[in-house]
């Protein structure tokens, strides 16, 4: 099967943790670096700890095209929440956080007056809600987040495509898992007005009821540390 529409799956995943005295975390978005993901944890007010303890968020947009896109106007429709999976587990409670995802981040016409700011929630009033195996065996089979090695970082990129396109037949995505993203995506969604098909993402096909419109998806996912920064437990892109 080729698919001829634009996919854009920001998959920040080779990102690697980089060794730094006990007070500091740093990372980079390449497989060059070197790492070690079973260091960093600490008794301060920053720590986190990647072993066993990794997450992923993913937004599914629609829009009609890709300038749609770029310019980030009210064409562009998200289906369902932004999500957090993961199928470790979390060790620190998460007490704040935020819904951003990196298209909200990384978007021109969003950030075009001023760059998006950082302005988390709190758990104690809006709480914070992940998805773990026990909802999902497509979570259950999430790949290993973090890669300690150039050599694994790339073969977890070939991984993360079987993931969100998958599963391949004949060497050949089916997109038969975008299905239970977009569901996994809209549990908190009582009128469950956007669920897709595989060949809906495929044609790029949004219906919504009686309506129907030709574009095109994308899906923006970004690995997740979660840790705990000033004393307070969050995840962190």
């Amino acid at each position: 099967m080729k698919n001829k529409r634009i996919l854009s799956i920001l998959l920040l995943l080779v990102m690697l943790i980089t060794s730094f005295p006990s007070d500091v975390f740093a990372s980079g978005n390449n497989a060059s670096l070197p790492a070690n993901p079973k260091t960093g944890s600490g008794e301060s007010a920053w720590k986190y700890w990647t072993t066993d303890n990794e997450a992923m968020r993913y937004t599914i947009l629609w829009a009609p095209s890709e300038e749609d896109f770029i310019e980030d106007n009210d064409k562009v429709i998200q289906i369902g929440e932004v999500t957090d999976i993961s199928r470790t587990g979390l060790k620190y409670r998460v007490e704040r956080y935020t819904i951003n995802s990196v298209y909200d981040y990384m978007n021109p016409g969003k950030n075009s007056d001023e760059p998006l700011r950082y302005s988390p929630l709190s758990d104690s009033r809006q709480p914070y809600d992940w998805i773990g195996p026990s909802q999902s065996s497509l979570v259950a089979k999430m790949p290993t987040v973090f890669r300690s090695t150039p050599a694994e970082a790339v073969k977890g990129q070939q991984e993360w495509r079987e993931f969100f396109h998958g599963p391949y037949i004949d060497g050949e995505p089916t997109y038969k898992n975008v299905e239970e993203l977009a569901r996994l995506a809209t549990l908190n969604d009582p009128t469950n007005e956007f669920q897709i098909t595989a060949e809906d993402y495929i044609r790029g096909t949004l219906k919504v009821g009686e309506y129907k419109a030709k574009g095109m998806y994308k899906i923006y996912a970004e690995p997740l540390i979660n840790m705990v920064a000033d004393n307070y437990g969050t995840v962190a892109t």
